[in-house]
């Protein structure tokens, strides 16, 4: 058994993907599998992880039909078998010593989470930016300042994973949703106060130029749901943390207003905006009784802003009919 499974899934990167695994098959500690999902790609992504695969048995590969990021992760976690788990994007790359420093720093400690520090890539500029997360883990307010910097920074990459504490604690990928690296990220902050962040900046993060129409929106938008399924998440894992719910809560209404104004301006996605809101304010008003009782907690649903709700998006649907 390998001490740690490197899980990257793969999907139309043969630009970049020889560079990231040259970083993985020359690392300095050797015990490791490296096990990529092909995810559908299109382009040569395939046959540069045979290649590898020919050259390095430690590399394993799954192809797949395109299923997305999540799906494909937790595919690789239940076909990985290390001690450990690390997640690398398959166009970013990683230090020499990335794993050999992560290895020494969650064995000597017996934690369940190491963090690095890491820099952004902008290709265009050829330009390398340290980045480091401001993750302060206070022991007295370990899951507040924890999923603070999890929602903030929420990527799986420059880390490592005990699969133990994985497993243990039924960690996975949400699918079906869009951002679930920062779902998962969120879950694992709040699932234990074992987690170090060590000064060495080792990940090598590509930050890609996107072309997609209004991207922020998208990000606005996903966060806005994606604050239902983690709210769902927490309860379901009963972790008992009001000034998560209060934030969660807060969160969710104060963006409500403006994610309104974003689908109106765009038109975009403005059915399933209008039924995942239903369903959303349905939800917040099921429990809004249980939260009061157990952290004072107070949510400003009812049956009114329902209507409300329903009322905007029939003016937004008609209008931007009319307009176009």
């Amino acid at each position: 058994m390998p001490k740690i499974s490197i899980i990257i899934p793969v999907y139309n990167t043969e630009q970049y993907l020889r560079q990231c695994l040259d970083s993985i098959i020359n690392q300095t500690f050797t015990d490791f599998e490296c096990i990529c999902v092909n995810d559908g790609s299109t382009d040569n992504s395939l046959s540069i992880l045979q290649e590898y695969a020919n050259r390095d048995n430690r590399i394993k590969i799954i192809n797949q039909q395109n299923k997305g990021v999540a799906v494909t992760r937790n595919v690789l976690l239940k076909n990985s078998s290390g001690k450990y788990v690390a997640f690398v994007d398959c166009d970013d790359w990683i230090a020499q010593n990335y794993l050999e420093i992560l290895y020494n720093t969650i064995e000597k400690l017996h934690y369940d989470i190491v963090l690095c520090n890491h820099y952004r890539y902008y290709s265009k500029d050829n330009e390398f930016v340290r980045y480091v997360p401001d993750i302060v883990i206070n022991k007295k307010t370990a899951s507040f300042d924890k999923f603070i910097c999890g929602y903030n920074f929420g990527a799986v990459w420059a880390r490592l994973y005990r699969r133990e504490f994985l497993e243990n604690n039924k960690i996975f990928f949400l699918e079906n949703v869009i951002m679930e690296d920062y779902l998962f990220s969120i879950i694992t902050y709040l699932s234990t106060i074992k987690i170090a962040q060590i000064n060495d900046t080792l990940y090598y993060y590509r930050k890609q130029i996107t072309s997609i129409m209004s991207d922020t929106d998208n990000v606005t938008v996903s966060k806005f749901y994606n604050n239902i399924y983690l709210i769902k998440e927490i309860i379901k894992r009963q972790i008992g943390c009001p000034q998560i719910y209060n934030f969660l809560v807060k969160n969710f209404f104060h963006n409500f207003s403006d994610t309104c104004k974003r689908v109106k301006k765009s038109g975009y996605g403005m059915e399933i905006f209008f039924n995942k809101s239903s369903d959303a304010l349905h939800f917040f008003y099921t429990i809004k009784k249980d939260l009061y009782l157990k952290y004072k907690i107070a949510i400003p649903v009812s049956i009114g802003l329902l209507s409300v709700l329903k009322t905007k998006i029939f003016i937004f649907r008609n209008l931007f009919k009319i307009i176009h």
